[in-house]
């Protein structure tokens, strides 16, 4: 009876310890992510001085080109590249406008160049010159859901070209 009784007991600590806590990073604020791969063109023409970084906006104005700091970002790519494996993590659940590619002066805060975007045609530029500055071609960003299944997004492919840049 003092075996059966020990063995119980065991089993019991044993289902409470496995039940404290919640090892599930899904349910932890912050744990959303992003990744893909940016395939840069016009490589010849990394730019002198600033930063070529991959950010996340949650918001964007009608226009769809920033105004303000980026969700998230990247450390900025190390130069001369053509291709840049990128994942941005502690992302809060929800809706994000937009996954730009950007070069940006670090001297001058909020400023960018977009040099490409995630969008439905992947495998092509989606930037343009509209007249007064870089900005999406039609329709767009791409924009992402990050919750539930769709917490984790992998595979977000972008071409940039760092003619564009300043």
């Amino acid at each position: 009876m003092r075996r059966i009784f020990s063995v119980l007991a065991m089993m019991a600590f044993a289902a409470m310890a496995g039940s404290c806590g919640d090892d599930n990073p899904a349910d932890v604020a912050g744990a959303a992510s992003v990744e893909g791969k940016v395939t840069f063109v016009n490589t010849g023409a990394w730019p002198a001085s600033g930063d070529v970084q991959v950010s996340i906006y949650s918001v964007l104005p009608a226009d769809q080109v920033p105004d303000r700091s980026p969700d998230a970002y990247t450390n900025p790519v190390t130069p001369g590249v053509s291709e840049y494996t990128f994942s941005l993590t502690g992302l809060e659940e929800g809706g994000y406008a937009a996954v730009y590619v950007s070069w940006r002066d670090p001297a001058v805060p909020g400023s960018a160049t977009l040099l490409g975007m995630y969008w439905s045609y992947v495998d092509s530029l989606g930037i343009a010159w509209n007249g007064s500055k870089m900005a999406p071609k039609a329709p767009g960003p791409t924009t992402l859901n990050l919750s539930g299944s769709n917490l984790h997004r992998k595979g977000l492919d972008i071409v940039a070209d760092l003619a564009l840049s300043p």
